[in-house]
C-alpha cells in the first residue's frame, strides 16, 4: 500500500452514507468559504453555515497557463454565478504543492499563487505534489475530503478542471430537476 493511499479513511456517516476522507494536509486553506456572507451569524453569534446548491471545485495547478485560466473563469462564467446565481452556487480552484527548488520560476509561481489567494479567497492548496503521475486522482479525494469537512452541506458537487468552461444555465436546470428527485 502506497502512503497516499493510507492516507485515505473509509467510513459510514450518521444517515448511513459511505464517506471517503482523506488526511490529506492543506497549506491554504479557506475554511469559512461556505460560510454565508450575507447573515454570518446566528442569534446566538455563532456562525452559520450556508448550504450552497452547487459547489465547483476546479483542479488547476501553479503553471503561469493555468492562472491565466484561473482568471479567465473569474472573468467569465464564474462571474455569472457570482452575479446571478449569488450564494446558491460558489467557485473553488483547488491547487497542489510544487517541487521545492532552487528554480526562481517555482518561487515566483508560489508566491504569485500565494497572492493570488489573498486577492480572490478561492483557492486551496493541498499536499499533493503536481509532479505525481497520479496528481488528479489525488487531488479528486482531497478535493472531496475537503468538501466534506468545510462545506458538507452543498447539494450538488461540480468537480471540473481549469480548462473546461461551464454552462450554468443547463447546469441550474439539472440541479433543479433533480432537488427533489427521488433515488438518485
Amino acid at each position: 500500500m502506497d502512503d497516499w493511499q493510507k492516507k485515505i479513511v473509509i467510513k459510514t456517516g450518521s444517515k448511513g452514507q459511505l464517506i471517503v476522507d482523506s488526511t490529506n494536509g492543506y497549506d491554504m486553506n479557506p475554511k469559512e468559504f461556505c460560510l454565508n456572507s450575507r447573515s454570518n451569524h446566528d442569534d446566538d453569534g455563532s456562525h452559520k453555515l450556508s448550504a450552497p446548491k452547487v459547489l465547483y471545485l476546479i483542479i488547476s495547478n501553479h503553471t503561469r497557463m493555468e492562472a491565466s485560466m484561473r482568471e479567465s473563469i473569474r472573468s467569465t462564467w464564474s462571474t455569472d454565478v457570482n452575479k446571478t446565481l449569488s450564494d446558491n452556487h460558489k467557485v473553488l480552484f483547488f491547487v497542489g504543492r510544487t517541487k521545492t527548488s532552487e528554480n526562481n520560476r517555482d518561487n515566483e509561481y508560489n508566491a504569485k499563487v500565494v497572492e493570488e489567494a489573498k486577492i480572490y479567497n478561492d483557492i486551496v492548496k493541498t499536499d499533493i505534489e503536481e509532479f505525481d503521475t497520479q496528481y488528479y486522482m489525488k487531488q479528486t479525494f482531497s478535493m472531496l475530503s475537503w468538501m466534506y469537512k468545510y462545506c458538507e452541506l452543498a447539494r450538488f458537487v461540480v468537480k471540473t478542471t481549469s480548462n473546461t468552461y461551464v454552462n450554468l444555465e443547463t447546469l441550474e436546470k439539472f440541479a433543479e430537476q433533480e432537488m427533489f428527485a427521488a433515488n438518485r
